[in-house]
């Protein structure tokens, strides 16, 4: 499985390379210019370049060609262009109709019908195991905010430890976007100490299946393959409990819902971005869970002071840069 995983990195990493050898070639022919020589006119250049394609577009753009820019030392111009915003792109994302279909939250009632569903279906279907997968996915992304892919190599600290600024039990998570830029570090540290005894369960039993990943029949998986019959899963869920709704809740919707839970309940942005993964506090406050659908209390997981503090640096970098090199998006 970790070969398998270097094989997938290896090649986004490639692919990214390939896409921006190819933007910033464009550039250079169209304008003569050095595109990392002038940073300002090729980020200009580039919003130009994107206004009215998918956002989803754009941020698969921004992502190959930060990643590029610090592969050649340009990490200022990989700060530029991860914050490029997406006020000039359309709304929809073309031809990505299966990510359109994704909802961005999951209320209180869609929760507690999701666990209903699965917990029924625990004693009355032949892939009891599954959906007992499903659920616990489901029910620990709501409280750890994980991408799904990250409970693979996720880590439970259940003592006192120098790694982080927590008290246990504390969750060390590989961050999935570290090998492109998109985060602030390889690891992130997610305190758990808040959370109740059941929810904590949850999160163990998430990591159990993570590690040791089996089919219906309980016979041994990939962590992909486990993955894909939860996604099916929770969709079926959806299908069954709401049918007239466009938009079906995911597994990944429960992060997005974490996000606008901490918001509600006051979090600094660059808390979220600790907590969650992100490379700035830019992702968080422009395109993941809105304050306004947030669920004011309860129980929420901690952001490591040491992980802010990276945020915080990154942040003032960023501002600092930004004021040295103006870049004015119309």
């Amino acid at each position: 499985m970790i070969d398998q995983d270097k094989t997938r990195i290896k090649k986004t990493e490639d692919s990214y390379i390939k896409r921006a050898i190819n933007l910033t070639s464009k550039f250079e022919n169209m304008t003569g210019e050095i595109f990392h020589e002038k940073q300002d006119a090729f980020v200009l250049w580039l919003i130009t370049d994107t206004t009215g394609k998918s956002f989803s577009n754009l941020r698969q753009i921004k992502a190959a060609l930060t990643f590029y820019s610090i592969s050649i030392n340009q990490n200022a111009l990989a700060i530029k262009i991860a914050n490029i915003p997406s006020t000039h792109t359309s709304v929809k994302s073309i031809g990505n109709a299966t990510s359109s279909q994704k909802k961005k939250s999951v209320s209180a009632f869609e929760e507690q019908k999701i666990t209903e569903f699965l917990r029924m279906k625990l004693n009355s279907s032949t892939d009891s195991g599954l959906n007992k997968q499903a659920l616990s996915f489901f029910k620990a992304g709501l409280f750890a905010g994980l991408r799904p892919c990250e409970w693979e190599t996720a880590y439970l600290i259940e003592s006192e430890t120098s790694e982080a600024q927590l008290s246990p039990p504390i969750l060390k998570v590989k961050n999935a976007k570290s090998t492109n830029g998109r985060s602030f570090g390889e690891f992130r540290y997610i305190g758990l100490n808040a959370l109740t005894p059941q929810q904590l369960l949850w999160v163990k039993m998430a990591l159990s299946y993570a590690s040791n990943p089996v089919t219906a029949k309980g016979e041994s998986t990939t962590f992909d393959t486990m993955y894909e019959s939860m996604r099916k899963r929770i969709y079926i869920a959806n299908k069954a409990l709401f049918p007239s709704k466009k938009l079906s809740v995911t597994l990944y919707s429960c992060r997005h819902q974490l996000i606008a839970n901490l918001k509600k309940n006051g979090y600094s942005l660059p808390e979220i971005a600790a907590i969650v993964g992100h490379g700035n506090d830019i992702t968080a406050s422009e395109h993941y869970g809105k304050k306004v659908i947030g669920i004011k209390g309860g129980t929420l997981p901690l952001a490591n002071p040491w992980d802010v503090a990276k945020i915080k640096k990154i942040y003032v970098g960023r501002n600092r840069e930004d004021s040295n090199n103006p870049v004015k998006v119309k």
